[in-house]
């Protein structure tokens, strides 16, 4: 199957501004200190974000290597725990500052996202947010560009662990999220940043999450696990309901105007359809065998999801526009799946079987899950996170759980 992901526009620095009555500036080595460790977080985030927008010429011998990046990664995560845990350190030895300093971050992603706050926890939840994204951009620069055949089976593997990732992180970002409407820090009434609110951190999560289902199910095609075809329909099957899930999430509750959320979720789409025909398709096959005429209406239904997928490039082309994240590859393929298994069933059905197909709806093999986020938490708490219960104590945390 061919891979077709998502990127995700990385959050960045605008500026940070000390409040005319701030405090803190008269303790000038320890401001030193921890500005010193928030510009290394800057610095390390910026350096990977330069190399995806600007393409090979900024990627060094680290993008080479399966070491190589997970160095470039780690260095970006371990920066940016490194400021929380100062930042934690700080507050409790200088309540002040909290609210010293005016945070602004710009996202191209959802409207609403340059906002000037003065609240700590802000500027950790960009910073969080980019090292999110950079996992998923990762995992999309390695499967839709640098695969070929001979080094494909490592990058599954290296873009599945990113994922998962990436999946951990959103979800520490929505705990952040809860925490900042319980906790209020902070006298400036605006607006929280849209792409901070705990409905797109859902949504990008199921997104992480399907697209490393995805990568589950086509070793299970690869490699003809056990279970046949029966286990491929269940692990793509599964697919479908992430991206089902999150468009939900998307359609009833975010606004935006963005290309860049717009594409992201006509994209969700247009996958949930592929992997909806292709989940008939494979389910076709493991019970045609054995019942050739629940596999004929099985068939029927890969074909009908298959011309909803085609669908999607017509339109596309009426409105002289391009399928987002180069999609076009991903319908002419589910096409020549299912294409290929109505050919097969059928010229069987007719030289063998000679049935009808069976009344429906009939019900899918069942979902298997297998992409599971890794688990992630913030290295220190917050004072406010120790002097009273936490809204939503996280089990897990942001350095890995085994």
């Amino acid at each position: 199957m061919t891979f077709r992901f998502i990127t995700v526009p990385l959050k960045k620095p605008i500026s940070r501004k000390e409040k005319p009555d701030a405090k803190f500036k008269r303790t000038p080595s320890v401001e030193k200190k921890i500005e010193k460790k928030r510009a290394l977080c800057i610095l390390r985030i910026e350096s990977i974000c330069k190399a995806f927008e600007k393409g090979s010429k900024y990627k060094d011998i680290s993008w080479q290597t399966e070491e190589g990046r997970e160095k470039l990664v780690k260095d970006a995560i371990d920066a940016v725990n490194l400021y929380e845990n100062e930042v934690a350190t700080t507050l409790f030895g200088y309540p002040v500052f909290a609210t010293e300093y005016y945070y602004s971050w710009g996202s191209s992603l959802l409207d609403n996202g340059d906002v000037f706050l003065d609240d700590f926890r802000y500027d950790l939840q960009c910073m969080y947010f980019n090292v999110a994204a950079i996992l998923m951009n990762m995992a999309e620069y390695l499967l839709c560009w640098q695969m070929t055949p001979y080094n494909a089976s490592k990058l599954e593997k290296e873009s599945y662990r990113f994922l998962l990732q990436a999946a951990g992180y959103f979800s520490l970002l929505q705990e952040m999220a809860h925490d900042v409407k319980s906790y209020c820090v902070g006298t400036t009434e605006l607006k929280r940043s849209e792409d901070l609110q705990e409905e797109i951190l859902e949504f990008l999560r199921l997104v992480a999450l399907a697209q490393a289902q995805e990568i589950g199910a086509t070793k299970a095609v690869e490699n003809e696990v056990s279970g046949g075809k029966s286990m491929v329909a269940k692990l793509l099957n599964q697919v479908v309901q992430f991206y089902k899930k999150a468009i939900g999430i998307a359609q009833g509750s975010i606004t935006s105007s963005k290309n860049e959320f717009l594409h992201i979720l006509a994209f969700s789409q247009l996958k949930a359809d592929v992997f909806e025909a292709l989940t008939f398709s494979y389910a076709a096959s493991s019970i045609f065998d054995n019942n050739p005429s629940e596999g004929l209406w099985f068939l029927s239904q890969s074909d009908i999801y298959a011309k909803v997928v085609v669908n999607h490039r017509d339109q596309a082309r009426k409105k002289k526009k391009s399928i987002p994240f180069r999609g076009e590859d991903l319908i002419q393929n589910c096409c020549d799946v299912v294409q290929k298994n109505c050919e097969r069933c059928t010229r069987i059905n007719s030289l063998v079987h000679r049935a009808k197909p069976a009344e429906g709806p009939l019900t899918l093999p069942p979902a298997y899950e297998l992409a599971h986020m890794k688990e992630v938490k913030l290295p220190a708490k917050f004072p406010h996170q120790v002097t009273q219960p936490a809204p939503t104590p996280s089990p897990e945390g942001t350095q890995e759980q085994n």
